[in-house]
């Protein structure tokens, strides 16, 4: 679902493991802020590694090219009109401040793309937007 936040309004995203973009997505525009969370105690899983969205050191993933190469594996990153060149860390909180034009703002956990399909489970994200 596409939601488009009034300042100061905020949303409660699920981003779902195996999907290479999550379903619910932000547009976002030039000049706003936006602050990115997850609650504490939230997990997902890939194949049988638990991970909390701060995503976690796996030596088998970085030789095959994790989606974002500056974040852990299974780290909860954000992407911008779905191209992964500009998939950035959330974790358990982050800020962005978007460029000068709109754009769709997309959830993921960051895996090697082709191993989606052992990932599972989903957490719950929140969006709100600053200006």
């Amino acid at each position: 679902m596409l939601y488009e936040l009034l300042r100061y309004q905020t949303r409660e995203l699920t981003i779902i493991a195996d999907q290479l973009f999550s379903d619910d997505c932000i547009a976002i525009g030039p000049g706003e802020q936006y602050d990115i969370w997850c609650n504490e105690g939230e997990k997902w899983k890939d194949w049988y590694k638990t991970s909390a969205p701060e995503g976690y050191n796996n030596p088998f993933a970085k030789p095959f090219r994790l989606r974002c190469r500056t974040a852990k594996c299974f780290c909860l990153c954000g992407v911008y009109d779905k191209d992964d060149e500009t998939s950035f860390e959330i974790g358990m909180r982050t800020t962005i401040f978007p460029e000068n034009t709109r754009k769709l703002l997309s959830f993921f956990a960051n895996d090697v793309r082709w191993a989606y399909c052992n990932n599972h489970g989903q957490i719950k994200v929140s969006v709100k937007r600053i200006r």
